[in-house]
Order: C-alpha cells, then sequence, then structure tokens
C-alpha cells in the first residue's frame, strides 16, 4: 500500500478553507498533517478540521515536519521566499496564484523549482471547471472549426462603500479592501491582477496558438469606492496566427446579461461555444437556435469550490504517477507575461509585444 502524500499547507486565510476540503475529498491518496499561518489562531482552527498540526512560521513546519507536498495559499508577496524553501527540500509544490507580481520574481521561482526538478503546479482552479475542460474538448476535436475569437470575463463585487457597511439592516459582506488584494503594493496591480490573472490563464488555455502583442486600458469605474488601484481592466491579445482575445477583469459590476458567458465565450468558423461554471451553451454556424448542455448541478460558491478540490486531486495524481500537470509553471509564467504587458500597454497606451514586456528577466 502506498503510504499517503503527508502535505503542509501555508497560509489559513478564506482560500485556504476550500483547500482544506479538497484535502479531506483525497483522503487515503493525501493528508495535510500542518497548517502553517501568522494568525496562530486562524491555523489551529483550520487544524481542527483537518486534525494536523499548527505552526505560526512557515519555516519550523518544514524543519520539523516530514513533508511531501506543500500547498502555498499567501498573497504574491509572499511565493518567493516559501517556493525557495519548499524547493531546497525536495517539496512538490501547488501555489496559489497569481504566480508572482512581476517577471523577475516569476524567473527566481523558475530558477528554483528548475533546480530542484520537483512538480510545481499553479493553482489555476477555473481551468477545472468542468464547462471549461469540455470547451478544450470541443476546440481539440475540431468541430468548431478554426477558432479566431476568444473572450474570456472574471467578475468580483466584493468592493462595497463603506457607508452601506455600517447599516445594520445589511448582512456583512467581505470587502477586497480588507485584505492584500486592496494593497497595489502587495499585488503590485489591482482588478487585472487579480481576477484578471484567472481570465487570462483562461484565455491561454482555450487558445491553441501563441500570444504575440498587448494592448489594454485599466480604469476606476465606481466613484465612492475607495481603491488604491484600478477595479476593471479590459485586454485585447493578439496571437500567431492571427485570432484576436479578450480578457476582462471587474470589481465593479457583475455579469452583464443572462450570464451564458461568464467564464468564456468563442467562435470558430463551425460554431460559437460559450460557458458558464455549470453549462454550456452551443450553436452551430447558419443555425438559428442555440443548444445547452449542463455539466453540474453545482452553482456559484459550491462550483467554486468543486474546482479547488478537482484543482488538488489532479495535483496529488501529478505527484504520485509522475503525470504532467493540465497547468504547469509555463502556464502560469505565460499568463503573468500577458497580464504584466498589459500594465505596460495601459501606462504608455501602445500595443505591447510579449518580447518586450519579458524585457526584465535576465
Amino acid at each position: 500500500m502506498i503510504e499517503p502524500l503527508r502535505v503542509g499547507l501555508v497560509g489559513a486565510g478564506w482560500v485556504s478553507n476550500p483547500h482544506a476540503e479538497g484535502w479531506l475529498a483525497v483522503n487515503g491518496k493525501a493528508q495535510v498533517v500542518a497548517v502553517a499561518d501568522i494568525d496562530l489562531a486562524a491555523a489551529n482552527e483550520l487544524c481542527r478540521l483537518l486534525n494536523a498540526r499548527a505552526y505560526a512560521d512557515y519555516r519550523d513546519m518544514l524543519e520539523r515536519e516530514r513533508i511531501d507536498a506543500i500547498d502555498i495559499c499567501v498573497p504574491p508577496h509572499l511565493h518567493v521566499e516559501i517556493v525557495g524553501a519548499a524547493a531546497a527540500k525536495g517539496i512538490h509544490i501547488l501555489c496559489e496564484k497569481p504566480l508572482a507580481r512581476d517577471m523577475e520574481e516569476a524567473k527566481q521561482i523558475e530558477n528554483q523549482v528548475t533546480a530542484a526538478g520537483i512538480t510545481y503546479m499553479p493553482a489555476h482552479n477555473s481551468v477545472f471547471y468542468p464547462t471549461t475542460r469540455a470547451a478544450r474538448a470541443y476546440i481539440d476535436s475540431g468541430d468548431l472549426g478554426e477558432i479566431y475569437f476568444t473572450r474570456t470575463t472574471e467578475h468580483y463585487v466584493s468592493v462595497v462603500p463603506r457607508r452601506w457597511r455600517a447599516n445594520p439592516l445589511l448582512p456583512p459582506q467581505p470587502d477586497l479592501r480588507d485584505t492584500w488584494r486592496g494593497s497595489k503594493t502587495l499585488l503590485n496591480g489591482g482588478a487585472l491582477m487579480d481576477g484578471g490573472y484567472h481570465a487570462v490563464y483562461r484565455l491561454l488555455y482555450l487558445t491553441k496558438a501563441q500570444p504575440v502583442s498587448v494592448i489594454a486600458t485599466i480604469a476606476k469605474l465606481r466613484s465612492g469606492v475607495e481603491w488604491e488601484a484600478e477595479d476593471t481592466a479590459a485586454i485585447t491579445v493578439r496571437f500567431d496566427d492571427g485570432s484576436l482575445g479578450e480578457a476582462l477583469a471587474t470589481y465593479a459590476f457583475d455579469t452583464l446579461g443572462d450570464g451564458k458567458d461568464r467564464l468564456f465565450a468563442l467562435a470558430g468558423h463551425e460554431g460559437v461555444l460559450a460557458g458558464n461554471e455549470h453549462t454550456l451553451f452551443m450553436k452551430p454556424s447558419a443555425w438559428q437556435e442555440s443548444a445547452s448542455q449542463c455539466l453540474s448541478p453545482l452553482r456559484g460558491t459550491a462550483a467554486w469550490r468543486a474546482s479547488i478540490a478537482a484543482e488538488i486531486e489532479h495535483f496529488v495524481d501529478c505527484v504520485v504517477n509522475a503525470r504532467s500537470a493540465i497547468q504547469s509553471f509555463s502556464d502560469a509564467k505565460a499568463a503573468l507575461q500577458v497580464v504584466r504587458a498589459a500594465y505596460e500597454s495601459a501606462e504608455t497606451g501602445q500595443a505591447v509585444t510579449l518580447a518586450s514586456a519579458a524585457k526584465d528577466v535576465p
């Protein structure tokens, strides 16, 4: 019998809870043995769920525990340091997005992972929605013909006017400004670096061509909301086969219309395809009506949690069976390169080629 992977979880914030559920779902194949967070009370609370040991410092956890894999659920400004410590011990890594704050940090992580020869998998959970995987299968089958346009979107509406938060008639509402996501310094950006990263890696996953140039606009659209960075970003990507891609990320509004294209929409010579977290919508060329295919009964937060559980199951399979991950370091790096190029474009007002976007990498 193969001994379960021994896992260390770094970070006990809100995203760590669905990660913990995901690890419990693969019980017998993997077990979280320790949780580290500077908030020891939060680590202890998660440990009660996982039957694990709590640490206030991840370095103590790595030193005292026998760990095969680590799940990093902390802000990106800490990624280089933690990845380096884990890689030096030959520990496999699942790491929350974004990969890093800039391409220089990404290069450091790449060097650390390559030298260690370990599995590094970015936590690109929206690739694990059943609709996203099914859309990629349609693309690969050729049923849609040559794809010439792809659009992805990511919406958060967790930034509320502070005067509303004091209203006793309204339920408590988490606010991104109270977290590292509200810090332009810690994130090195705003909506584009956060939700936009999801939209970009999803765009690249659904587009088999290579991105060659990026043009973008960022803005603060909502008035009366104090926010350090942009709350909305619109990106256009040109690919080497001539096709176009668009990615929209916003904290300012929820999905427009009926939500059919909440995750993606794409057009090919033989038809169009769109999807949200649970249902695919398709319309072959020249057809008058569209068809739909429900792939999951889960909606909203439940669907999001399930995507993280699927991501963790895939990571365990890749480590245990030495398989290649659906999303690898190169995918995370490519997504970050597009995002940083988009910021450069927004600043200069010009299209940016991917070669110039990577100029800060030695």
